[in-house]
Parts: structure tokens; C-alpha cells; sequence
């Protein structure tokens, strides 16, 4: 008997850029490749959403307005078949400002009247209280609500990371519900191409340092000193800023410190083979995360598949694995000093810095890799 089809929920679909949509592809890939029937429910964007082998895009017309939702109402029907919902929930990307209620009571209407199996994927719960901020607090109140109302929906409760839990259970208010972290896979597959790697590496002197993201404020705050830390004790290094907005980044670095200026090397948006290459080119990554790097962090994973030596940061929502696995360098969230302290004792310890590498495939094997993911929907079905 065939696997019930699984109908993903999401804010984000490639050709979209973002976490969201990188773990929605991963997903729908890896369950139409065991075999089940995907349907991915999706804005329809600037340009068309990809399409793949037993995965059914349905772009959908206005975001997740009224018409979005008579979609998929029609797509779902009205019989008595029991459909299994998977919701991707960012209360930012559902559209309304961020304040979307009438689509949560929609996934509960589903649940309640048509008797849907409902699983909701919580990538970032809820904004933060800001009492400072009138419209922000009035915002948080509602995600509260949505989030709320999601619960009540739902049969079953996916984390991004563990951390998650204690600020999502209690939105339950008692509820019976199943919460469980459901592992982020690496959004990028590792390029084969030796000469490819080999032509990326031979651009630039060694060693290379790198920092792989999209280089928001919150984390250039405590990267641009990390990196004018390091070129000065270690004027032999290029530093290459991998990702969108690297440019941005670069360009504001250099005139705020011109003396860094000809070290820096930013690549821009690249092709999947070519960002592989250029994560495999680096002798060390930098990795700050403003509350510390988590499982939801898709570069620190697609780092750990590369088998990349990364400092990174201890914050008030890493998961105990982090430190008890060893396989990355640790510093205190908002310590630039203690960030750069320890990448400047790597690069001169290569042989660590390898050692450190080897560790961190480990354990992604161990902790992040698509089978584990699959298994545990599979299990929970």
C-alpha cells in the first residue's frame, strides 16, 4: 500500500533564496525519492517554482490571501480523505505584515472540520517582547495567537532546534501534542569536481579564512572586528566573504577599516558547484550567530558537510551537542575578541584546524543527514 501523499505548506519554494525554502526542497526530494506522493503549496514569486520528479508544485496566486487559500481548498477537496498537512511556519513569511490569523484558523478549520493530520515545522516562533516598540509588542501578541492557533491544529510539533521548545509548549496550553527536533539537512550537495576546487583555491594566498551567509546586520556587528582581529596578527591571510551581500559587507568594511580593504574577497550569489568549491576551498570558517549557532542554522550545516574547520558561537540557544561533540570551536556569542582569539590559534594549528574539520562530517552524519529526517516523519506518520 502506498505512503498517503504529504502535502508541504511553505512560505519559501526555490528558485526563492532562503532557509525555509532549502529544507522544503530537501524534504520533498527525499520523500518522492522513498517512494511518496509531495505536493508543496507555494508563492508563486518573480519566477516559477522548480520543478522535480514526483514533486507537484502548486504556485499559488496571492501569497497566503484569500485567494491562495481557496486554492488550496479546492487542491485538498471536501471529501472524506484524511490529508496530511505540513505546515513550514515563519509567521513573517505568510504575508498580512506578518500578521496572517485567518490563515492559522484555516489550517484549524482543516483539522477540526475535514480531519486532516496536521504537523507544524517551527522555524522561528514568534517575535520578541519589545516594550519600547508599541507596534512590535502589539505584533508579538498576535504571532503568540497564531502560533496558538496553529497548536490547536496540530497533531504533531517539529522544532528547527531543540531550544525551541520551552518558548513553543507553552502556547499549547496542555495539549497532548508530540514535539520533536527535526534534523536541517544540508541544503548543498559537496562538489566532486577536484578540478574545480583546485581552481578555486589557487585564486587567492592562503591560508583563506571565510564566513558563509547572508551577512545581516546582526551578524556583521560582531563579524567586521573578528576579521580586522585577524588580518592584523596575520597579514598572510585572504579573507572571502561567501554569499549574497557580501559585496554590501565588503564595501562597508573597507570604509570603515581601508587598511583590510585589499584582503577582502567577496563572491556573491554563486551556482551550487561553484559555492561548494568555494566552501572546500577555505582553510577555516567564522561563523557568528548573535544567539549562538543552533541546528537551525543552514550554514553551519552545510559547513559541517563539507567537513569544514568552523569557529563559531556559544549563545543562549545552542544545543548541548554542540559542546559535547567537539567538532567545532566555540566562543562565547558577543566576545569578538575570544571569536577571533580562536581563529587565530587554528590557523596556527593546521593540523587541529584538519582534525577539527574531520570531526565536524562526523557529525553531521550523526545528526543532520536527510535519512535521519525521513525516518523520523516516517516514524511519526
Amino acid at each position: 500500500m502506498a505512503p498517503p501523499a504529504f502535502h508541504l505548506i511553505t512560505c519559501e519554494y526555490p528558485p526563492a533564496v532562503g532557509g525555509v525554502a532549502d529544507h522544503t526542497r530537501a524534504l520533498a526530494s527525499a520523500l518522492a525519492a522513498a517512494g511518496v506522493t509531495v505536493h508543496v503549496w507555494c508563492p508563486r514569486g518573480d519566477r516559477a517554482p522548480e520543478a522535480a520528479p514526483g514533486i507537484h508544485v502548486h504556485a499559488l496566486p496571492d501569497g497566503f490571501g484569500s485567494m491562495a487559500l481557496r486554492a488550496i481548498q479546492r487542491g485538498l477537496g471536501t471529501g472524506r480523505t484524511r490529508h496530511r498537512l505540513f505546515v513550514q511556519w515563519v509567521p513573517h513569511g505568510y504575508g498580512r505584515r506578518s500578521l496572517n490569523l485567518p490563515f492559522c484558523t484555516w489550517v484549524l478549520r482543516r483539522a477540526r472540520v475535514h480531519g486532516d493530520r496536521v504537523e507544524v515545522m517551527i522555524h522561528e516562533p514568534y517575535l520578541a517582547w519589545d516594550r519600547q516598540r508599541l507596534r512590535q509588542t502589539a505584533a508579538a501578541v498576535v504571532h503568540r495567537i497564531m502560533l496558538s492557533t496553529l497548536l490547536a491544529a496540530a497533531t504533531w510539533v517539529w522544532l528547527a532546534t531543540p531550544s525551541f521548545e520551552p518558548y513553543v509548549r507553552p502556547y499549547g496550553f496542555g495539549r497532548a501534542l508530540g514535539y520533536q527536533w527535526l534534523p536541517f539537512p544540508s541544503p548543498l550537495s559537496v562538489t566532486a569536481d577536484a578540478d574545480l576546487i583546485a581552481r578555486v583555491a589557487a585564486r587567492w594566498q592562503r591560508p583563506i579564512v571565510a564566513h558563509f551567509g547572508t551577512f545581516s546586520p546582526l551578524v556583521t556587528l560582531a563579524l567586521g572586528p573578528v576579521i580586522e582581529r585577524v588580518l592584523e596578527v596575520r597579514p598572510d591571510v585572504t579573507w572571502l566573504l561567501v554569499g549574497r551581500d557580501g559585496e554590501r559587507f565588503a564595501r562597508e568594511l573597507a570604509t570603515l577599516a581601508p587598511h583590510v580593504a585589499d584582503r577582502l574577497v567577496a563572491t556573491g550569489t554563486l551556482d551550487p558547484a561553484q559555492l561548494s568549491a568555494h566552501l572546500l576551498a577555505a582553510d577555516l570558517f567564522v561563523q557568528p550567530y548573535p544567539d549562538g549557532v543552533t541546528a537551525r542554522r543552514t550554514t553551519a550545516t552545510a559547513l559541517l558537510a563539507h567537513g569544514r574547520p568552523i569557529v563559531t558561537t556559544d549563545g543562549h540557544l545552542t544545543e548541548p551537542f554542540w559542546r559535547a561533540d567537539h567538532a567545532v570551536r566555540l566562543a562565547p556569542a558577543g566576545d569578538a575578541d575570544a571569536l577571533a582569539q580562536a581563529a587565530i590559534d587554528l590557523l596556527a594549528a593546521p593540523p587541529v584546524a584538519a582534525t577539527l574539520g574531520s570531526a565536524a562530517e562526523r557529525m553531521f552524519a550523526r545528526r543532520f543527514s536527510i535519512a535521519q529526517a525521513v525516518a523520523a516523519l516516517n516514524a511519526t506518520a
